[in-house]
C-alpha cells in the first residue's frame, strides 16, 4: 500500500525537490506523515471502540467493560509505529522514486 502511495505521489515529491528540499528532507517528510497517519488511526480506532462500548452499555442497560487483547493489539500497532519498519515501508519507495535529480525549474528562463 505504501509503495503504491509513494508511486502515486512522485510528481508531488519532485515538486517539493524543485522547491529546494533535499532528497533526505523529502524522505523525512514522508516518514513523518506515515507515523502521523498510524498515530491518528490508532486514536480513531480507540475512540470507535469506546463509542461502541458506550452504545452497547446504553442498549443493554448494564455496564460493559472494554475487553480486548491489548498485548496483541499493542504489539501489532507498536511494531508498525516503530521508526524502522514504518520508515522502511514509506522511505524506501520514496527514496527510489526520487533517485534522479529534479529537472531545473523553468521559472526565470527567457523563452
Amino acid at each position: 500500500m505504501l509503495l503504491t502511495a509513494a508511486a502515486g505521489r512522485t510528481a508531488d515529491l519532485r515538486l517539493i525537490r524543485l522547491a529546494g528540499a533535499t532528497r533526505k528532507q523529502v524522505v523525512w517528510l514522508v516518514t513523518a506523515e506515515s507515523a502521523l497517519v498510524v498515530l491518528l488511526g490508532g486514536v480513531v480506532a480507540f475512540v470507535g471502540l469506546l463509542s461502541i462500548r458506550a452504545g452497547l452499555a446504553e442498549q443493554a442497560g448494564v455496564p460493559v467493560d472494554l475487553v480486548a487483547p491489548w498485548s496483541v493489539a499493542g504489539g501489532v500497532v507498536g511494531w508498525w509505529a516503530l521508526p524502522v519498519p514504518r520508515g522502511a515501508a514509506s522511505a524506501l519507495p520514496t527514496w527510489r522514486s526520487l533517485r534522479h535529480r529534479p529537472a531545473r525549474s523553468p521559472v526565470g528562463v527567457a523563452g
